[in-house]
């Protein structure tokens, strides 16, 4: 067990599909470092020009740049964060979420299951799976937090310009935010690297049905497109706050659309572990692989 794992994991972070989702992940989160700089800089500019040669003051608003605000999954209005909360669920499934298709097609998996059993595979395949996609999520995030880091002051909330952080008073963990930002920050990056992982672990099952790998990698999007969708069939009352079921929402730090829950977080985890697993060490243990 131990020694196919080693060699599943190793497989999953060292091909070239990871490095492919990691440089894409990567250049969103600079080109959303690159517009919050820009925007930066012109204030600055302006403050400085206000100071040295008008004879006004302008309101510093020092807390309103500030590194929790502007780094990608602390905003939700530049394009290099919205096209990166638009096409994670591929960067999760792309770096090994499509190997079972294609070791189940070339005679692989049946090799190794005979070597190894299918009890070993299947569990080593889950796990080197859910963390390259796991990874595949999270480390463009901390790429961008620790990027943002060097131009934005690490300056706490301030709970009177809430509506440039889009952290509100019903917004998830709103009071760590402004209280202890840096571990806000930290359980989100927790819910991100779990949500990344279970994510290419769907593409994995999707293995069991399809046999076409391009399109196992962009099942888990398809999916969070349709729990999307599905939203307009819930949200009919413009009077209720409802809860937002989208992970292409909840997953931010910044509260875009209906505030993020712990229930449907947790809920559609479970789910979401639910199905892999039955699907990955039940459905498939007990069917030949072909």
């Amino acid at each position: 067990m131990r020694n196919i794992l080693k060699m599943e994991v190793k497989k999953a972070l060292g091909n070239k599909y990871f490095i492919i989702s990691l440089f894409i992940g990567c250049s969103l989160s600079m080109l959303c470092l690159i517009y919050n700089a820009g925007v930066y800089q012109d204030y600055l500019q302006l403050e400085h020009y206000v100071l040295q040669e008008a004879d006004y003051m302008i309101n510093p608003y020092h807390a309103v740049f500030t590194l929790f605000n502007h780094w990608i999954g602390g905003e939700g209005y530049s394009l290099g964060s919205s096209l990166f909360f638009f096409i994670f669920p591929l960067l999760t499934a792309l770096p090994y979420g499509w190997s079972y298709c294609e070791e189940k097609r070339n005679g692989y998996a049946r090799m190794t299951v005979v070597l190894a059993g299918k009890k070993a595979y299947f569990l080593s395949k889950y796990i080197a799976v859910f963390f390259s996609g796991a990874l595949a999520m999270t480390i463009p995030l901390i790429f961008s937090l620790l990027s943002t880091a060097m131009f934005f002051p690490a300056v706490t909330p301030v709970v009177l310009y809430d509506v440039h952080y889009s952290v509100f008073y019903q917004s998830l963990m709103s009071s760590l935010y402004y209280t202890m930002p840096f571990l806000y920050v930290f359980l989100y990056l927790v819910i991100d690297f779990l949500f990344g992982g279970i994510l290419g672990c769907i593409s994995l099952a999707a293995c069991a049905f399809i046999k076409y790998k391009v399109i196992n990698v962009i099942v888990p999007m398809l999916l969070c497109l349709g729990i999307q969708w599905g939203g307009r069939f819930l949200y009919v009352s413009t009077d209720k706050a409802y809860k937002e079921i989208s992970p292409l929402l909840f997953l931010r730090g910044a509260q875009t659309s209906h505030k993020a829950s712990w229930d449907v977080i947790l809920g559609e985890f479970v789910l979401f572990l639910i199905i892999t697993l039955t699907v990955t060490m039940i459905w498939e243990r007990k069917h030949e692989i072909y």
